[in-house]
C-alpha cells in the first residue's frame, strides 16, 4: 500500500508536510507478516491521500460503497449528507465524519480502493478541462440542483439493491470531478447519469407495483 500511496501523493494529492505522522493505531505495531490484512482506519487512509477538500473526500466515500465490502453503501452514504452540507455552505472545514474516519477496513480492500483511485484521477486528469464553467460554480442555482440529487444519489446507494451502489456513486464523482476541475461538461454528465438512474429506479418500482396488483 506503500507504493499506491507515493504513487498517488503528490501527483493527485499535495504532501501534508508531516502532519498524518502522529496519527496511529495499535495495531500499527502488529508486523504486517504476522497479520497479513491487517486493518486500516478511514480517516488515517485518507489523510495519507490528502484528501483536502470535501469533494475529494465524497469520491473518497463513493470508491468505499462500489468496493464489495458487506453493508458498505447503507454505512458509508450517511457519510455523503455532512458532506454534501459542506459542498452547500462552501465551508472551510474539511474532514471525513467521525463515525467514518473510526471505522477500519481490510488491508485488501484499501489497497483496492488506493488502486482505483488513482486510476480514476488518471482518467480525469487526461479528460477533463476548465469549459462551462458556470455548471461547475458555486452559484446558488448551480448548487440548488446538485445537492439534492446528490443526496437522492446518496439514498440510493444506502438502499440494500444488488449492485445498485455503482450508478449513483458514478453521478456523483462525476459532479465532484467536474466541479474540482471547473469542467461544466463532468457536472453535466454526471447530473444526467443522476436524473437517468432516478428514472430507471421509478420505472422498476412501478412495474414491479404492477405486478404484485396483477
Amino acid at each position: 500500500m506503500q507504493a499506491r500511496c507515493m504513487e498517488y501523493v503528490p501527483k493527485y494529492r499535495p504532501y501534508q508536510n508531516g502532519t498524518t505522522i502522529f496519527n496511529s493505531e495499535i495495531s500499527t505495531f502488529v508486523p504486517r507478516f504476522l497479520w497479513p490484512d491487517k486493518p486500516v482506519q478511514l480517516g488515517l487512509l485518507a489523510a495519507s491521500l490528502g484528501e483536502s477538500s470535501n469533494l475529494a473526500l465524497m469520491i473518497f466515500v463513493c470508491g468505499l460503497t462500489i468496493l464489495p465490502v458487506p453493508f458498505s453503501g447503507m454505512v458509508f452514504s450517511v457519510a455523503l449528507v455532512p458532506l454534501t452540507l459542506m459542498m452547500v455552505l462552501n465551508t472551510r472545514q474539511v474532514g471525513l465524519p467521525a463515525f467514518v474516519a473510526r471505522r477500519t477496513v481490510p488491508f485488501s480492500v484499501a489497497d483496492k480502493l488506493l488502486t482505483w483511485l488513482t486510476r480514476l484521477y488518471e482518467v480525469a486528469a487526461n479528460a477533463t478541462r476548465v469549459r462551462y464553467t458556470f455548471l461547475a460554480s458555486n452559484h446558488p442555482l448551480m448548487l440548488l440542483a446538485q445537492a439534492p440529487l446528490i443526496l437522492l444519489m446518496a439514498f440510493f446507494i444506502f438502499l440494500p439493491m444488488p449492485g445498485g451502489n455503482i450508478g449513483p456513486s458514478g453521478a456523483i464523482i462525476a459532479i465532484c470531478l467536474g466541479r474540482m476541475a471547473r469542467d461544466g461538461l463532468f457536472v453535466a454528465a454526471g447530473f444526467g447519469i443522476g436524473v437517468l438512474y432516478t428514472v430507471i429506479v421509478i420505472a422498476v418500482g412501478l412495474a414491479g407495483q404492477m405486478l404484485l396488483n396483477s
